[in-house]
């Protein structure tokens, strides 16, 4: 649940996600065509983050209701995450453990297995 809670809905949605959707709305105008490739991605997150709020983390929302902790705690939880995130960049994503040469494969052996691999770090070549 942690994870989940963390990596997901914390870092993830409540973040990334409204950090990313704001600087695009406040720095990109509407005819902008980066902000129109962006749309589909970031289309009704901001509402669909409010309503995770409201529905998930509020009290007694469903996350209190399923974690063994008080409230208190959670929000502790919470904050913990908020203080200690750590932006990362594309290529870091990734773990570690997830390279090729970590798994003892080629890297055309690992493009078949783990393509998201070479992909990411090819587009990460691109927006750079």
């Amino acid at each position: 649940a942690y994870f989940t809670i963390a990596d997901h809905l914390i870092v993830q949605h409540m973040i990334e996600w409204n950090a990313f959707v704001s600087a695009s709305r406040k720095h990109l105008p509407a005819d902008h065509p980066l902000r129109m490739f962006i749309k589909p991605f970031t289309y009704r997150t901001v509402s669909i983050n409010y309503q995770a709020a409201l529905s998930l983390v509020s009290k007694c929302g469903l996350v209190h209701r399923i974690w063994p902790f008080d409230y208190d705690e959670f929000l502790k939880v919470c904050d913990y995450i908020s203080i200690h995130y750590k932006f990362r960049t594309l290529p870091n994503f990734i773990s570690e453990s997830m390279h090729p040469n970590k798994n003892n494969r080629t890297d055309d052996e690992w493009n078949k297995i783990y393509p998201i691999y070479h992909d990411l770090n090819a587009y990460w070549n691109i927006i750079q």
